[in-house]
């Protein structure tokens, strides 16, 4: 078993070693392999952290006023689930294209089943109306 283990972190040390080989080379555009679609990848990334982080803190807000009980809470709440389909639209098919990528439909469905699921929740529940006002 100690072999086998050594064997794999000898092959990882050895794929870790050429992709940082070819990662070095400089490519040029319109074609490239591993090494573009890695920088393709960590932009890919990077523009996602972008996009997401004030998606976060739009969430942190919303359910902050949710646990304050506002009276505004459910309207923001409804906001920012909007935003999160649009990110996640926006995250599926624009932005894979705007790095050179192919697009990725499947990703939006569970954000989009998960904040359509919510926003008929805050429209249809009594308890949202009795406890928020709405």
């Amino acid at each position: 078993m100690a072999d086998d283990l050594d064997r794999l972190n000898e092959a990882e040390s050895r794929i870790d070693n050429a992709l940082r080989t070819l990662g070095e080379q400089s490519i040029p555009i319109g074609g490239g392999g591993i090494p573009q679609m890695t920088r393709s990848m960590r932009r890919f990334g990077a523009l996602t952290w972008l996009v997401s982080f004030p998606l976060i803190v739009f969430s942190v807000f919303a359910g902050l006023a949710l646990l304050q009980k506002k009276p505004t809470a459910v309207s923001t709440t409804r906001k920012f689930l909007l935003a999160n389909i649009a990110v996640a639209l926006f995250s599926a098919f624009i932005l894979p294209r705007m790095l050179g990528l192919e697009s990725i439909p499947s990703v939006a469905l569970f954000p989009i089943l998960v904040a359509t699921a919510w926003l008929l929740y805050l429209a249809r529940s009594r308890r949202v109306k009795v406890l928020f006002g709405q």
